[in-house]
């Protein structure tokens, strides 16, 4: 687990602690235009996806949404569906392969406790990382 530091150890996280401060006191100070603009932006995130939608649909661009470019991708299972394998060969298909590894961690971690995986080999292949709870983004557009 983790060592815990006093916010004041760490400069970005006093001044994160500082403007969150400072956002809690205008949200007293202010409760309603708060309330108001929490309100208008989830008016906006709803129409803007509505919006976006249409224009999609429609394949044009229209105010703000503007289509800057295409792309162009094929399925390559309908193609094969269609024509049969023989056919999806001989028309430029291709069908590949993929490896996929996986390790039981149960034993790879018993193994390497037993010493009968390298501890080079151990620290290169297993990996902890850390995972934080955060606040929240601030979404105001």
């Amino acid at each position: 687990m983790a060592k815990t530091v006093a916010p004041t150890e760490i400069p970005e996280v006093q001044a994160f602690l500082e403007i969150d401060g400072e956002i809690q006191n205008m949200k007293k100070t202010y409760p309603g235009i708060f309330e108001e603009l929490i309100e208008l932006a989830e008016r906006r995130n709803t129409l803007l996806e509505a919006a976006d939608k249409a224009v999609r649909e429609r394949d044009v661009s229209c105010g703000p949404f503007n289509q800057y470019q295409t792309a162009t991708t094929y399925n390559a299972e309908k193609f094969l569906d269609a024509v049969g394998r023989e056919d999806f060969l001989k028309l430029g298909g291709s069908i590949e392969t993929v490896p996929q590894y996986n390790i039981d961690k149960s034993m790879f971690d018993s193994l390497a406790a037993q010493g009968k995986i390298p501890s080079a080999i151990v620290s290169a292949v297993k990996k902890v990382s850390p995972r934080y709870k955060k606040p929240e983004k601030l979404v105001i557009p």
